[in-house]
């Protein structure tokens, strides 16, 4: 039987589908009281704590009608920030820094497929695959023959109960 998630990492956190996404999702998980871990979001650009929760409010009240305060406060408080690019080996060091004592994350990759192989190159190499669950979008590859070379790579650093394709409408 898999953990409950005890902390949930968003790559791609600053990208357009995040935003018109992700993060209204994130808003519902807490206002229906789903989400009750911490969320480390993870974007390329650089942004002040301030510029992360700016962009977490105007996600939030540009896809949710009535945005209720309390809850768009509790989901900026339970979010943290990290920026850098997937390829930097330094940023999955930042991001087992963060997660501290986390048992069973969640890596949540909402980025290009080109860089879902790299994310979870990063996360094994920072010793964190250990009860953690990898979720992907689709799309899954460009085409039938990537496709099946990225799940032979994911496959090979996530053991298939611990890894998740899905489609991004329904994340």
């Amino acid at each position: 039987m898999t953990e409950q998630a005890d902390a949930l990492v968003v790559f791609g956190i600053t990208g357009d589908l995040a935003r018109r996404m992700t993060l209204p999702a994130l808003y519902r998980l807490i206002e229906q009281g789903h989400l009750t871990c911490t969320v480390l979001a993870v974007g390329r650009r650089s942004l002040s704590r301030d510029e992360f929760e700016e962009l977490i409010r105007d996600a939030v009240t540009d896809a949710v009608d009535e945005v209720e305060k309390g809850v768009l406060s509790k989901l900026i408080k339970c979010m943290t920030y990290v920026d850098g690019d997937v390829s930097d080996e330094t940023l999955y060091d930042r991001i087992r820094d963060e997660l501290g004592d986390a048992k069973a994350p969640v890596f949540y990759v909402a980025i290009p497929p080109a860089g879902f192989a790299r994310v979870a190159e990063g996360i094994a190499g920072a010793g964190l695959v250990r009860n953690a669950r990898l979720v992907v979008e689709k799309p899954f590859g460009t085409d039938l023959e990537s496709a099946r070379e990225l799940n032979r790579k994911l496959t090979a650093i996530f053991p298939e109960d611990q890894l998740y394709r899905i489609d991004h409408f329904l994340g």
